[in-house]
């Protein structure tokens, strides 16, 4: 497995230089907002600086509203992501991550956690929806409510259609579970990638070397009993050879309320988890995720939520 840093759009040297300064050499891209060759001057500045890009994906493809709901635009958003499977595999990259969220990622405002660190947290009571410029509100995020079947046909609708380009290029597609994995948000359900159960049903009705799962700990463990065991995942999703990037969090506990926490400060056992990653022999990315903002700014803030997981890497299989 390899440690990744997750650079953002408005990346420069600094950046480049505080991934080296952690010693790692791999780098995950999400560009907000990439207007044309943005995504091949992100690549070229990365490789020249002796960075490998691990993966690099345009931030307004990962999750479309229109491809899950439904909603206009929906064929034109899939051209788009069919084209942007061209433009990733012309780069090298033979991975993206995509989500199937209606109504994006909800959140409350910000709490603290250990020590005053700033922190995302979770209440129904004040909770909103977001994805990039997008804001969602209960009750109704789209002004209805929908069916599961909806959900459902019109996963299968998107994945017909881009799994052909994805098998022909060689680019696998990892799915992100929802955040939070609720059975329904806000009038829109959630039933496909909302829990393991849902993931089994999805691979065993799509036969796909091009589709698996992007594991996010920190949204695994926020569905608890929901989402099912993360360790009970990583075995199914190895068994199945569809476990291919791993996204590394923690939160003080289960829906219906949480607050991410530091990584070593959550109910979860981040030990554990990357303990089964090594018994698997998981051979792709992780990536720190949604860390906590520490004093000293969002650099620290990363250090330590990475040194914290290498330590982990380094001690896996070793009984420590």
């Amino acid at each position: 497995m390899k440690l990744s840093y997750q650079l953002t759009q408005d990346f420069g040297t600094r950046e480049l230089d505080f991934v080296k300064q952690l010693g790692l050499d791999v780098v995950s891209v999400n560009l907000s907002e990439p207007g044309p060759g943005d995504l091949q001057q992100a690549v070229a500045r990365i490789t020249a600086s002796g960075l490998q890009v691990g993966n690099i994906a345009d931030k307004r493809l990962r999750n479309m509203p229109e491809v899950t709901l439904n909603l206009p635009g929906r064929d034109e958003r899939i051209t788009a992501f069919t084209e942007h499977l061209h433009e990733i595999a012309d780069l090298g990259m033979q991975y993206m991550t995509y989500a199937h969220m209606g109504n994006g990622i909800w959140t409350s405002p910000p709490s603290a956690t250990r020590g005053g660190a700033v922190t995302r947290s979770y209440s129904e009571r004040d909770a909103y929806g977001f994805w990039i410029d997008d804001r969602f509100h209960t009750p109704l995020s789209h002004g209805r409510t929908f069916s599961e079947q909806e959900i459902w046909d019109n996963l299968f609708y998107f994945l017909d259609r881009v799994l052909p380009v994805a098998e022909n290029l060689g680019v696998r597609i990892g799915v992100h579970p929802d955040d939070p994995p609720q059975a329904v948000v806000a009038g829109v359900p959630r039933p496909a990638f909302s829990s393991l159960d849902g993931y089994v049903r999805v691979f065993d009705t799509v036969d796909s070397p091009a589709l698996g799962a992007c594991l996010c700990v920190g949204t695994w463990l926020e569905g608890g009993s929901h989402s099912g065991g993360v360790l009970t995942a990583i075995d199914e999703f190895a068994r199945r050879g569809k476990l291919w990037k791993v996204h590394l969090r923690n939160v003080s506990a289960p829906l219906p309320e949480f607050t991410e926490t530091f990584i070593d400060d959550g109910y979860g056992d981040i030990k554990a988890v990357v303990s089964a990653l090594d018994r698997v022999g998981f051979d792709g990315l992780i990536i720190a995720d949604h860390v906590p903002t520490m004093v000293g700014g969002d650099l620290t803030s990363w250090a330590y939520a990475i040194g914290y997981i290498k330590g982990l890497i380094a001690s896996a299989g070793s009984g420590l």
